[in-house]
């Protein structure tokens, strides 16, 4: 499992003794190559995995004047006093507690319906009547979050996993409210631009039967011409 924190290499010290079997001496020789491989990067492609994943630090959304503290709390607790809280929308994944579903909130303005002042995804617990709760380190370690605030009526979310992006335009209209928005890959190959999504599932890749990534991202959206599609992110 790639880790989000950047990994400082370590030298080994060994000492190559003319008294040493040769058992110690190939995993001595291992042990100075390991750590020369590391520092040199002999394999770029992980390398690169590596430097695009902190670039995508999951530092939560930008800081505004909505205050609601990143950690569990009942559903009850989403009503914040000047802003309106809107389920966008809940998937779920094939991998870990079923119960556990991943929900995308949203918070309006009251004054200003057209103001979206904060975006979060994070946990929904169905066995726990909606609480909802922020994704722990562990399974940070599957995927990143970045938000960026074009303006005051929009936010991108993007899910990072390693060389894949899943990315959702979220906005308010006045014709359905708050949306989270996508280009949608659907069978055959065809795209539907700005979609609405829906729900979906989230699947992850494995090696060996261990989740260690995200494979794919399947969806349900309506397109602006009020066809439901079915299909994948990114």
């Amino acid at each position: 499992m790639k880790r989000r924190n950047q990994v400082v290499p370590r030298t080994e010290s060994v000492t190559l003794s003319l008294l040493a079997t040769p058992t110690q001496l190939i995993g001595a020789l291992t042990l100075l190559f390991i750590g020369s491989c590391v520092q040199a990067g002999c394999n770029p492609r992980a390398s690169e995995s590596l430097a695009r994943r902190s670039a995508a630090v999951d530092s939560g959304p930008p800081t505004s004047t909505f205050a609601l503290p990143l950690e569990t709390m009942p559903a009850a607790a989403l009503a914040v006093d000047g802003f309106t809280h809107v389920e966008v929308m809940r998937v779920q994944r094939d991998w870990g507690k079923r119960e556990f579903e991943i929900v995308m909130d949203a918070w309006v303005s009251s004054e200003d319906p057209g103001r979206v002042e904060m975006v979060r995804l994070w946990w929904f617990k169905a066995n726990k009547q909606g609480e909802r709760g922020p994704f722990s380190e562990k399974t940070k370690r599957h995927f990143d979050i970045v938000y960026t605030r074009p303006d005051d009526a929009r936010w991108v979310v993007d899910m990072v996993a390693d060389d894949k992006r899943f990315t959702f335009v979220v906005q308010a209209d006045e014709a359905h409210g708050i949306s989270a928005l996508a280009t949608v890959t659907v069978p055959g190959g065809g795209q539907v631009e700005n979609c609405r999504v829906h729900g979906g599932e989230v699947r992850a890749s494995t090696v060996l039967g261990i989740p260690n990534g995200i494979e794919a991202f399947e969806v349900t959206c309506t397109g602006v011409d009020g066809v439901e599609y079915r299909g994948t992110l990114g």
